[in-house]
């Protein structure tokens, strides 16, 4: 079925051209559609595919999923889905990665609830997908919205790559950002998120992003309110420092020539400002990853001998995140 979905005409109440399940498929694209099928069957979702309500919606975002539906177009029932999957980091030791396991909670709405967001969509019903809005941008960052909506005789799924990433001409961008903040507003849902991850255990989490959110132990906490001020001054100097790195780092990779390198490295400091320690988070799959990783991981421990950094004045340890991509070197964090 999801192979199929990337030839279907684009609409979300408007009827279409092919038949499946009894009812006419529009939609996306194959990529987007079997990535959520897949978080459907791990939540114990229905696939709305298979609904026999009259009317079912539902949002998602990267960590939260909305949907209302009705059988009559009366009374209507509502349902929010938080969920975020924790974070393992590969084990360079043990050569592996731990299962990533999915935490979920679900919250009922209530008729009234239900039938305000059901307002709600009568605004975007009309707005095709992303991919059919002439001047509408994608990127490999920023947010995906995802829209589904089912009746006994249409199934239409949709999505928006960062509706205020988009130009300020394009109206299409504004009604779904505004629709997006009015059900934000309706539902709370920032604070419904963050009500269930405040029941989560202290660890590193990630959603469907490349953002890691990390809940910190008593610990922890007490140690990052100790080394605040020291994290102030490391803040303060961020820019010159990545700046002044980036601009030598890539002079002196230029003496290489053409490098095969991973795209990120993580890179150590010690107080004194010394290189201590590289790592990656890409997982070497092979003994062709790890000669690669070894070679550029001993280019940056001998471009770093040649590398002065005494306008720094740290108290702590501090972490650079260095990047490469076409003979440019970048240094974040």
């Amino acid at each position: 079925m999801g192979t199929h979905i990337l030839t279907y005409i684009f609409c979300l109440f408007a009827s279409c051209s092919f038949a499946q399940k009894n009812k006419m498929l529009c939609g996306d694209t194959a990529f987007w559609y079997k990535l959520q099928y897949e978080k459907d069957e791990k939540l114990k979702l229905p696939h709305l595919i298979e609904s026999t309500d009259s009317f079912h919606f539902r949002f998602r975002t990267d960590k939260q999923i909305v949907e209302i539906w009705t059988s009559d177009g009366i009374k209507f029932g509502g349902l929010i889905t938080n969920y975020i999957n924790s974070y393992e980091f590969y084990d360079e030791e043990k050569k592996k990665k731990k299962t990533s396991r999915l935490f979920s909670n679900q919250t009922d709405l209530d008729t009234v609830q239900a039938r305000n967001v059901f307002s709600l969509t009568k605004v975007i019903s009309e707005i095709p997908t992303d991919k059919s809005i002439k001047g509408w941008g994608q990127g490999f960052d920023g947010v995906e919205y995802i829209f589904e909506v089912v009746n006994p005789l249409d199934y239409c799924f949709k999505t928006y790559w960062t509706p205020r990433a988009q130009d300020s001409s394009l109206i299409e961008a504004k009604m779904i950002q505004t629709f997006v903040n009015k059900l934000d507003t309706l539902l709370q849902l920032n604070q419904r998120f963050k009500d269930f991850f405040s029941t989560l255990e202290p660890g590193s989490y990630i959603g469907g992003g490349p953002m890691i959110t990390v809940k910190l132990t008593p610990k922890q906490i007490e140690y990052f309110q100790k080394i605040q001020p020291y994290t102030d001054y490391m803040n303060s100097v961020k820019d010159t420092l990545n700046n002044y790195l980036s601009d030598t780092l890539t002079k002196l990779f230029a003496t290489y020539g053409k490098l095969d390198c991973y795209d990120e490295f993580f890179l150590k400091f010690s107080r004194a400002n010394k290189l201590v320690k590289i790592t990656t988070n890409s997982e070497l799959t092979d003994k062709e990853d790890k000669r690669k990783f070894a070679a550029c991981k001993q280019k940056i421990w001998d471009i770093f001998k040649k590398i002065k950094i005494d306008f720094v004045h740290s108290q702590v340890d501090y972490i650079k995140e260095l990047n490469f991509w076409e003979g440019e070197v970048t240094i974040s964090q």
